[in-house]
Formats: structure tokens, C-alpha cells, sequence
């Protein structure tokens, strides 16, 4: 990469780090509402105290960046996911590492009335098995400001926005195409909308929104791709963007940790926190109590949270979370169990939809049972 697209993603990390307020997602004035379709379920963002936001990446932790917390840094913070507040409470800090030394990064565990969060939404984490960050359309969410007056040059050109006064009370979502990528950062540009239409909802952050997720797509699965860290224009409360009138000033970058940088670690410190795939009841095993658990639940279109039977975190109960309790049937038992009988047991009741699960429920088995042969050849 060139010295100039590395100096510019420098500076905005700069101005991240050490700018007080955190950055939210700012629109043009004629873009609509992102539609569900484009983005990830709201339960994925959470509002991280006053000042930034943070992901759900497991049923009970989140992510988030350092920057906007002053004081202690483990004291408990209050989240907000879907109207709920839970307690956070921080687990580990990753700090520096690579060209960029002040990336930051935060994972906390969330409780509600001091019981696990059961969250119904989380993301899976952008690796590097994915491919390249470039290039990627990202759906961006965030708690915070938006936009406010318009600026514009001399002779009536609009280049951008000042910040609104409001605070993080309210999630928004848009879209941008990442351009740059440094060792451990990504960034955007903030067109405007005479520039690239195509994109829907073009999007740049503001005040409160440090910590706010980009989403992209992958095989059809919502993955993590960066945490927004800042933006050019931060310390003024300004956002500009691109246009094709060459009188107005230059556009505003936008940038965000990488995931994939980071998953090795976050995966390495999330390992003990999160509870296996299936045991819906945490309590070490994945035994008969849990099948249960996801069978009296089996169906569920949405808000299902891990006790539920909800493992993947798209927030139903179905086939996908039958077969990874399927695969981790009988870990941590002290008896050996068999999954085929226990899941007639578990549906004892022989409803349509249960005869349709047994048969589902067998060819999960019959996968499993073929994996372990092909393991031992």
C-alpha cells in the first residue's frame, strides 16, 4: 500500500484515540431507512453507556472499543440491546499491536439481574478465511448523533454536515464499500449522493458511535467485519462527502478495526466465557435437559434466546441448532448417551411437526455418525 493511503488511515486513528466524544451513523437527507433485508437484526447492536455502542458477538458477550470510557475501566457499565439493560462487565482489553499501536479493542460479558444475558442476536467474526476486506459492502450500526445543518461552499454547494445535538439514544443503519485496509484497519469514503447512487443508505459516523459494528455478508451469515474507531472530521462535529462539484473540500474517511486481525484473540479469550454448543442450561454438559430445552422451544421464528435452544444466534429454533447439539450430544456427560433415543424421548408427544423433527433429528445423527467413521479411517 501506498505511503498516502497509509498516512490517511493513520490520522484517522489518531483522531479516534484521542478525540473525546466516540462516533453514529450519518445519512444524507434523501436516503431512506436501510431496509431489514440489507442489514442485521437490531439485537446486534447494543448502546454502550452514554457515549458509544457496542456487538453482540456471543449470547452473552459484546464487543466494544476503549477510547470513550473514562475512569476505571472494569468498573460495570450498563448496556441497552432491544429496550433491555443489562450490566457489562469487562473481561479482557487488547490494546496496540501492528503499525497502528493505538487500535483498542474491549470484550465484556453482559448479565441480566446478575443472571447470563441470553441474547437472541450475535454476530459470527469476519476471519481471515473469509477472503479480503476490500471491497466489501458493509452495513453500518450505531448508536448515536445524526445528521444536522447542512454545510456548503460560496456558491451554494453542499459538502456535508454538522452533528446533531441529540444523544445515543437512537440506532441507525447504513451502508458504505471499504476501500482502504491497513495492517489492522479499514476504512470508507463518504460519497455523496450524486456520486454513487448505487450505494443504498451511504453512510459516514458521528459522535457515539465508537464500537458500532460493520456488518458483511457471508454465505447468506451476518459476520463482524470492523468496529468503528473514528472518522476525519470528529474533532470539528463535522461529517463531509464527496462530490463532483472539484470547489468542495475534501471528503471525510471512515474507519474501523479489523475482525479478522483480531478473531485469533478474541475467539482465545471468548473460549471460557461462552458455553459449549447445546448446553442450553450452562451447566457443563450437553445432556438429555438440554434437548429438552430446544425441543419445547423447536420452531421459534425469532427472539429465541441459548436457553432456548437458539445456538447460532439468528434468533429462531431450528434444523441448524438441532444439528449443533447433534454434534456436541453426550460432551461433558459422566454416562454415555444416545442421542437418537433421547430425541424421541424429548418429543413424547408424536405431533406432526415432532415426527418431522425425530426424522430430522435422525439424519443429523446419521451425518454425525458418518463424520466419526471418516475420522477413524
Amino acid at each position: 500500500m501506498g505511503t498516502t493511503r497509509r498516512t490517511i488511515l493513520t490520522g484517522l486513528l489518531i483522531l479516534a484515540a484521542w478525540a473525546a466524544p466516540a462516533p453514529a451513523v450519518v445519512l444524507h437527507p434523501a436516503s431512506p431507512p436501510l431496509p431489514a433485508s440489507l442489514r442485521p437484526n437490531d439485537g446486534m447492536i447494543g448502546r454502550w453507556g452514554l457515549n458509544a455502542s457496542c456487538v453482540a458477538i456471543g449470547a452473552d458477550l459484546v464487543l466494544t472499543t476503549i477510547h470513550q470510557d473514562d475512569g476505571d475501566p472494569f468498573s460495570p457499565r450498563t448496556v441497552e440491546i432491544d429496550g433491555v439493560s443489562y450490566t457489562a462487565t469487562v473481561q479482557s482489553d487488547h490494546v496496540g499491536g501492528g503499525t497502528t499501536p493505538w487500535t483498542e479493542i474491549r470484550l465484556a460479558r453482559l448479565t441480566l439481574d446478575g443472571q447470563p444475558a441470553d441474547l437472541a442476536y450475535w454476530a459470527d467474526l469476519f476471519t481471515a478465511a473469509d477472503g479480503s476486506v476490500d471491497g466489501r459492502l458493509v452495513a453500518i450500526g450505531g448508536y448515536g448523533k445524526g445528521r444536522g445543518q447542512a454545510l456548503a461552499t460560496a456558491t451554494g454547494q453542499v459538502y456535508g454536515y454538522r452533528w446533531a445535538s441529540s444523544g445515543n439514544n437512537t440506532l441507525r443503519w447504513g451502508q458504505n464499500v471499504t476501500a482502504l485496509t491497513t495492517e489492522d484497519v479499514v476504512g470508507c469514503l463518504f460519497d455523496g449522493p450524486d456520486v454513487d447512487p448505487t450505494v443504498v443508505s451511504e453512510a459516514t459516523v458521528a459522535d457515539y458511535d465508537s464500537g458500532g459494528g460493520w456488518f458483511t455478508q457471508v454465505n447468506g451469515r451476518w459476520r463482524l467485519l470492523g468496529l468503528t474507531l473514528g472518522t476525519q472530521h470528529a474533532t470539528i462535529k463535522q461529517s463531509w462527502f464527496a462530490t463532483t462539484d472539484s470547489a468542495a473540500p475534501n471528503p471525510d474517511w471512515l474507519s474501523a478495526l479489523r475482525i479478522d486481525v483480531y478473531a485469533p484473540w478474541i475467539e482465545e479469550m471468548a473460549k471460557s466465557l461462552a458455553p459449549q454448543p447445546g448446553d442450553a442450561d450452562r451447566d457443563g454438559d450437553v445432556d438429555f435437559d438440554d434437548l429438552v430445552a430446544l425441543a419445547s422451544h423447536y420452531g421459534a421464528a425469532a427472539g429465541a434466546g441459548w436457553s432456548k435452544g437458539n445456538f447460532d444466534g439468528d434468533g429462531d429454533v431450528d434444523l441448524a441448532d438441532l444439528g449443533l447439539m447433534a454434534s456436541s450430544y453426550g460432551l461433558g456427560s459422566p454416562v454415555a448417551l444416545d442421542f437418537q433415543a433421547d430425541l424421541e424421548a424429548a418429543w413424547s408427544v408424536p405431533e406432526p411437526s415432532a415426527l418431522a423433527l425425530l426424522a430430522a433429528g435422525g439424519a443429523c445423527l446419521r451425518r454425525r455418525r458418518a463424520s466419526f467413521r471418516a475420522v477413524r479411517r
